[in-house]
């Protein structure tokens, strides 16, 4: 028992060393100043200019949502039996 978790210890440190590695050459050749390496600082900012928008109106929906589900689920408490809850999707207990 103790060999088994011996190998296996031995094979986790081989396999740790070669991912290690293979880290450094994936970074070391992405470094600046390599041969095809592009920054692509263009496009990132074309992608940027083009996402805040969206992002924003998403975040403005999302909150609405939120706002209008905390609503419901208050008028959901105060008209129905705490028992029936759950059949709206409300797992609050008190």
């Amino acid at each position: 028992m103790t060999g088994t978790i011996h190998l296996n210890g031995e094979q986790q440190a081989q396999q740790n060393t070669y991912l290690i590695r293979t880290s450094e050459v994936i970074h070391s050749e992405q470094e600046p100043g390599n041969r095809g390496y592009d920054d692509g600082g263009d496009e990132l900012e074309r992608l940027r200019e083009e996402l805040n928008p969206k992002v924003k109106h998403m975040n403005d929906v999302l909150a609405q949502v939120k706002r209008v589900f905390a609503e419901k689920k208050k008028v959901l408490k105060d008209f129905y039996p705490q028992e029936s809850w759950e059949k709206y999707g409300i797992h609050d207990k008190r």
